[in-house]
């Protein structure tokens, strides 16, 4: 029989459930929140999946190929929204834009020739032409979205860097 500290009460039935409740109540929160997270992976991890192969992918030449383009380091490419806060709106926005998503500065070029210099010897470069800024944004958007979008850095490679 176990004895009872007559300075203490003991919680009573009710207040016992009502700390269980409690407790229910707020692992239940938690577990919705797992489930949230859960979902979240589960729509990006595709895409992050994919921009990682497509990255290693562009970098290693396959067995047997003879590499003719120089070397690059391929990084992340600015955000969507770092895109449309580079290129704020203009009047004459009815313009054709030639959106380079993967190449050495990804963006918007009014004139073919500067978007040509951005994707030139750059393997697996995007670049499409769009009328207008908002359906230039949207195609990048998506281009990015997909993880197809990367920004190309071109690495010089010297007989120096062996010794």
């Amino acid at each position: 029989m176990k004895m009872t500290d007559p300075t203490t009460s003991a919680a009573t039935p009710d207040e016992e459930l009502s700390a269980l409740v409690m407790q229910i109540s707020s692992l239940s929160k938690l577990a919705l929140d797992m489930t949230k997270v859960c979902i979240d992976v589960k729509d990006k991890l595709p895409h992050v999946i994919a921009a990682q192969a497509a990255k290693i992918a562009m970098a290693i030449p396959e067995t047997g190929e003879t590499v003719s383009t120089p070397w690059f380091e391929f990084l992340d490419a600015p955000t969507p929204e770092e895109m449309a806060a580079r290129y704020p709106s203009t009047n004459g926005d009815g313009q054709n834009y030639h959106v380079v998503c993967a190449g050495r500065r990804p963006g918007l070029y009014a004139d073919p020739d500067d978007a040509t210099a951005q994707v030139t010897g750059v393997p697996n470069y995007v670049r499409e032409k769009r009328k207008g800024r908002f359906e230039a944004l949207r195609f990048y958007k998506a281009v990015y979205r997909e993880g197809r979008a990367f920004t190309a850095i071109d690495v010089i490679v010297s007989d120096d860097d062996d010794e």
